[in-house]
């Protein structure tokens, strides 16, 4: 008897995503492509072209101007091994990384190619190794969607055009109740370092830290700047910077006169560093500090943006926040950051980010010398992250009509499927309503009962039924009904020729007349979804409240018994 080899055992697979990567199923796409349309749409209203660059760069190009944090985050490609038609083995010496941004993508095309003056908007998948959290929005793989204006004969120009930008498109957005564009500049944060008297060489290591303000408390800043090696005056002196301040909140207050609360703050920063005993005209300007008109016109440029975003209508949109440092090394010159809030105007976290970096450019091709340059990169994923479902109800891409018509067999049993015929009636209807502009969902399932049809049109909301069977199909006709859920299906069909040219309308007036039966159906749905997530959220509040009480009980008890402990012994008991 011949032995039988065994069966080597199936392998089992891990079935998930890479951490920090996502499938996006199709109607997680509705929702992207609305946003990717709404932001491409406002480039295109300006007429700005669009770019398009590899995933990947020279390694040497993304480490020339990235900061040590930055670098951690950076995901290195292995050499590839070339296997030649000797057989011989090569290992290619291009050193390659998938790229962390668009911006160093950007200014290695112009260096390339010698552009001195470029605008273009560009959006890409790119890649960085951090922490990931999805309630947040935040991937290590994720579409980045960017603006930049390369060169430009006036600078300020430039930078209020990118903020006025950016405003229309978190207004065209409008996926939150507000949203806000934090503003700085460079030039102000290496003043404040040249004060408190850090070394340069720390300059950009303290900024990172200031930024975290907006996270942590002054007293944990506070101590992470003692690590990095500053004395107790230089981070006292920084404290400055603090937005949680009484300072900075005194100012931001609306009972100042006339003068807006960006101009009081910024005013009050300028107060402090322009102090005589501290950056006055006349003073030695240190090495790798920058200069008293340098300061002088980083305020100027700051008061400009703030006039002309007003006159635009945003001025209520733009914060001056002296503490806003951002985290790449390249930046020179204004930067900023852009967040959406919920309705009691609390952050709901930072979408956009970008700034000026007018030096960049000229490293990657120093014969170019400095080309001005600003830009800003949009988190994409968290907006779609951040749009709540009654916005996407509103827009239609959830809860809304998947299709306006139905096309359908009637009366054959499940073996329509086979029926050559019916195939080619029902696409020869699709393709015709499709040339008028409807939407058409045709049916593909063996069951095709009126049982079967009204719990799909009711639950994709489709207004209009077209029904085809076997004296359709000898007649060249076919069925057609408003369908409706009040009236649990609809009026009895009638029969059409095809090519009826009078359907086209029929068909507008029952789609219109259904999106009021299916809207009044939504919100009733709203209503009953809202009143059972509140009986929850009273249950999880009576959960929370039973928890507090017992930790309480658990504290007042522990409490108790250390007193008791720490008392001293009777005196017989010695």
């Amino acid at each position: 008897m011949t032995e039988q080899t065994p069966t080597p055992a199936a392998k089992t697979f891990t079935l998930k995503e890479p951490k920090g990567m996502q499938d996006c199923a199709p109607e997680d796409m509705l929702k992207r492509d609305w946003v990717l349309n709404t932001i491409e749409s406002v480039f295109k209203k300006h007429g700005i072209p669009k770019l398009d660059t590899p995933v990947m760069e020279r390694r040497e190009i993304l480490n020339a101007k990235a900061s040590e944090e930055t670098n951690k985050q950076i995901y290195d490609i292995m050499p590839r091994t070339n296997i030649d038609e000797d057989h011989t083995k090569t290992t290619e010496r291009e050193l390659l990384s998938m790229r962390f941004d668009l911006t160093v993508s950007l200014a290695r095309y112009v260096a390339q190619r010698n552009i001195r003056s470029f605008s273009r908007y560009q959006y890409g998948k790119v890649y960085r190794g951090e922490n990931v959290s999805k309630s947040k929005g935040r991937f290590r793989e994720f579409l980045q969607f960017d603006f930049d204006i390369v060169g430009n004969d006036i600078p300020d120009m430039a930078d209020v055009k990118t903020i006025l930008i950016l405003a229309e498109i978190f207004t065209a957005l409008s996926v939150t109740p507000s949203f806000s564009i934090l503003l700085n500049h460079r030039i102000l944060l290496r003043s404040m370092m040249m004060i408190a008297g850090v070394p340069s060489a720390l300059q950009m290591t303290c900024c990172s830290s200031i930024d975290k303000l907006d996270k942590e408390s002054w007293e944990e800043v506070a101590k992470e700047l003692l690590k990095k090696g500053l004395d107790e005056k230089s981070v006292e002196i920084l404290s400055f910077l603090n937005p949680a301040a009484d300072r900075w909140s005194l100012a931001t207050q609306t009972d100042s006169g006339d003068v807006p609360a960006f101009v009081r703050r910024l005013k009050l920063l300028e107060s402090y560093i322009i102090a005589p005993e501290r950056y006055y005209e006349g003073m030695a300007d240190p090495v790798d500090f920058p200069t008293f008109s340098e300061v002088k016109s980083a305020f100027a440029l700051l008061l400009k943006v703030f006039d002309v975003v007003s006159e635009c209508g945003y001025g209520n949109a733009i914060s001056f926040i002296p503490s806003l440092a951002r985290g790449h090394d390249y930046y020179t010159g204004l930067i900023f950051e852009g967040i959406f809030q919920d309705t009691t105007g609390k952050s709901l976290g930072t979408v956009v980010g970008g700034g000026r970096y007018d030096s960049l450019i000229g490293i990657l091709s120093p014969s170019m010398g400095s080309v001005p340059a600003i830009g800003f990169g949009i988190g994409f994923d968290r907006i779609v992250s951040l749009a709540s479902e009654d916005k996407w109800r509103s827009l239609g891409i959830i809860g809304g009509r998947k299709a306006d018509i139905c096309v359908c067999p009637v009366g054959f049993k499940k073996d329509w499927v086979e029926n050559v015929d019916v195939m080619k009636k029902m696409l020869r209807i699709e393709q015709r309503f499709q040339n008028e502009g409807f939407r058409v969902h045709l049916w593909t399932e063996r069951d095709c009962s009126g049982k079967k049809t009204f719990s799909a049109l009711k639950t994709m909301m489709i207004p209009v039924l077209v029904q085809i069977g076997e004296d359709e199909i000898a007649a060249g006709t076919l069925l057609a009904k408003r369908f409706s859920v009040e009236k649990t299906g609809g009026d009895k069909p009638v029969s059409y020729a095809i090519d009826d040219p009078q359907l086209t309308g029929v068909f507008r007036g029952w789609i219109e007349e259904g999106a009021a039966e299916f809207n009044k159906l939504m919100e009733e749905e709203r209503k009953i979804a809202e009143a059972k997530a509140e009986e929850e959220r009273k249950k999880q509040a009576k959960k929370d409240e039973k928890e507090r009480r017992r930790r309480e009980a658990l504290a007042k008890k522990e409490a108790e018994k250390g007193a008791g402990e720490a008392q001293p012994a009777p005196a017989d008991a010695q």
